[in-house]
């Protein structure tokens, strides 16, 4: 009886323990598909992320792009203005001194401010090469820092171009003829 016993123990234990057992398979099975799944759910959003952050970065660098090339523009039309003033400048200048006038102050400015405008020419050229490869943020600050000297180079040529008009202007109100020259 005890073998009777033992055998139908052995029986039912396997009837009941045999389809759980391939149900544990099953749902760890499953389990491991499901793991598949987040990991691809993963590794989705991770692309779809680094998609987004370069269009992002493509943005920004055309943003940088056109802001240079805007800046660039600007700072070109000022120094051509520039250029055609002093070259009036120098015109006036030069009459002034045919007119026995003492132009020493006058030309000392203008050699100056030709000298500004020689380096700003010289810097945007430089720009100007480097304006549409713009991509990082060193070489963004480098071309920044050089389109700020370029504005600090058309202040001193606007000073003294100011300068030279006032004594121009002075040599005018010392004329006892009233005529300009």
């Amino acid at each position: 009886m005890k073998k009777r016993f033992i055998i139908s123990c052995l029986f039912l234990c396997t009837l009941f323990f045999i389809p759980g057992s391939s149900a544990l398979a099953q749902q760890s099975l499953s389990n491991s598909g499901a793991l598949k799944s987040t990991q691809q759910i993963q590794q989705r959003v991770s692309e779809k992320v680094a998609t987004g952050q370069a269009r992002i970065r493509q943005k920004i660098v055309e943003r940088v792009r056109n802001v240079v090339g805007v800046r660039f523009n600007v700072f070109e039309r000022a120094l051509n203005r520039c250029e055609i003033l002093l070259d009036k400048l120098q015109i006036r200048i030069d009459k002034a001194g045919a007119g026995d006038k003492d132009t020493a102050e006058a030309v000392s400015l203008m050699d100056d401010a030709r000298s500004k405008l020689d380096d700003a020419k010289a810097k945007l050229a430089d720009i100007q090469g480097k304006k549409g490869e713009v991509v990082d943020k060193v070489e963004f600050q480098d071309i920044k820092d050089k389109l700020q000297a370029v504005h600090k180079d058309l202040n001193i040529i606007r000073q003294d171009g100011s300068k030279i008009i006032r004594i121009l202007k002075s040599f005018n109100s010392a004329t006892s003829s009233g005529q300009n020259l």
